[in-house]
Order: C-alpha cells, then sequence, then structure tokens
C-alpha cells in the first residue's frame, strides 16, 4: 500500500508578468524616442573653435548628410568628418554629438609654415609640405620662389615634412650665424638643393637633406677665412667639403 503526495501548483505572480511588460513597452518606448521622435533631431550646429573655414562650404557638405538622417545617434559623423578634411584648409575634423539636439564641430585647420611662389602664383603651405591657399601677398613667413615654375593646385604637396623643417630652421639662424642679410631664398630644378641670395650678391648653396646646422657652421668659418675677399657663390652641397669662386672666375657650380 502506497501513499501518493502530489507537488502542489507553483501559483503565478501578476506582478512579475506586469513588471516584464512594462519593461518591455519603456525598452520601445525609448527606442522611439531615441531614433523616430523629433526631440533627438539635430537643429544646431556648433564649432568648438573660431575657424577660418568658409561655413558654406561646411554647410554644402553636412546637409546632404542630415538629409539622409538627421537624428543625432544616426547621423553618419565618420563620413562627415571625412569629407570636411577633403576641404583644403582643413587638416582635421571630430564631430561630437552633445544632447539633445547639437553637433559640435571641432576644426583643426592648417597654419602656414613657408610661402611657394611659383610663376605669378603664391601659396601658403603647411608643415607636411601641402599647398593649401592660393594669396596674392606673401608676408610672415620664409619665402620660397620656384624658379623652374612648376604648376601647383591647392591641395598638392609641393615639398616634403623635412623640407619645410630645414627651410624654417634656416630662416631662424641664417643672419644670426652668417651675419649676413638675405633677400632671396629659391629652388631650381630639385627641392634637394636651396639657393640664397644676400645683400651683398653672394649665392650659398646648401643641401636641403643635410643637416642646416652643419651647413650654417661651415658657411660661418669659410665666412671669416674669406673676409676681403669678392665672392661669387659659396657651395655646401657636398659634406664636409666648402666650394667658393670668387667674383670674375670661371666656376662651376655642378
Amino acid at each position: 500500500m502506497s501513499i501518493y503526495f502530489s507537488s502542489p501548483k507553483e501559483q503565478k505572480n501578476p506582478f512579475k508578468e506586469l513588471l516584464f511588460f512594462v519593461i518591455l513597452i519603456l525598452i520601445f518606448g525609448g527606442v522611439v524616442l531615441a531614433f523616430y521622435s523629433d526631440f533627438f533631431q539635430i537643429n544646431r550646429i556648433i564649432f568648438a573653435h573660431n575657424t577660418n573655414v568658409v561655413l558654406q562650404d561646411t554647410a554644402k557638405i553636412i546637409e546632404p548628410i542630415r538629409k539622409k538622417n538627421n537624428n543625432i545617434f544616426l547621423f553618419d559623423t565618420y563620413r562627415a568628418e571625412r569629407l570636411l578634411e577633403g576641404i583644403p584648409k582643413v587638416l582635421s575634423v571630430k564631430i561630437l554629438r552633445k544632447l539633445p539636439k547639437t553637433l559640435v564641430i571641432d576644426i583643426k585647420e592648417r597654419i602656414p609654415a613657408l610661402i611657394w611662389q611659383t610663376g605669378s602664383h603664391t601659396f601658403y603651405v603647411d608643415e607636411n609640405g601641402y599647398a593649401f591657399t592660393e594669396i596674392k601677398k606673401g608676408i610672415g613667413y620664409p619665402i620660397i620662389v620656384d624658379r623652374a615654375i612648376l604648376p601647383v593646385k591647392i591641395g598638392q604637396r609641393v615639398v616634403n615634412n623635412d623640407f619645410v623643417k630645414f627651410v624654417n630652421r634656416l630662416d631662424v639662424n641664417f643672419t644670426r650665424k652668417t651675419k649676413l642679410k638675405r633677400v632671396a631664398m629659391y629652388i631650381l630644378d630639385t627641392t634637394l638643393e636651396l639657393i640664397i641670395e644676400t645683400d651683398n650678391g653672394i649665392k650659398i648653396l646648401f643641401a636641403t637633406d643635410r643637416d642646416v646646422d652643419i651647413q650654417l657652421s661651415h658657411l660661418a668659418t669659410a665666412l671669416k677665412r674669406i673676409t676681403g675677399q669678392s665672392i661669387s657663390y659659396i657651395d655646401l652641397r657636398i659634406d664636409k667639403w666648402i666650394y667658393y669662386c670668387p667674383k670674375g672666375a670661371e666656376c662651376s657650380k655642378s
């Protein structure tokens, strides 16, 4: 003889079921609010810093992306950043979302490091060697004249950053170390060589792929040794050698 005891049925908790549905409703409502309501629609765009970038150029890039999706969460910041970086004056861009309706555009602009003249055209060139703005007249930065008169387009890289560093170092130290005043800096058919003309008529030939300070030190030493002589040019392009040519003499620069 046996006795069977059945387990009592577990009673459903109506509170748990209600809580589950409430959570589902809240999640659904949050999704609708975040992605489909007007509350998170972009209605303001600000710049993190003052910028010289033309606002019209920025608007032409941002507005088509906003028309595709103007939601603050779904706005394609990556695409907008890459397109804005295509503006020649722009070095880099970061777009931040500021809830609920604002985009903050942080633009880092290219800064002139030297001025490039070729023919009748003059450009600002940044530290990486890119021509990013055509100007009428250049002041405030070292001016390099390309006597080969090669054409330059906005956004084109005309020199490498080593050349830019060389020129700026030379600009700062030339007169201080040599007591000479330069009146022009130019290249002929290569950026590996740079020529300075001084106010006393001497031309100085530099190799831009070698240390500028060493060349200036050699130049200062040579100037002391040839004091009183009338010199046409001084050539520093060959490592550990200095060549100079008296005025009126037949000398080769090659």
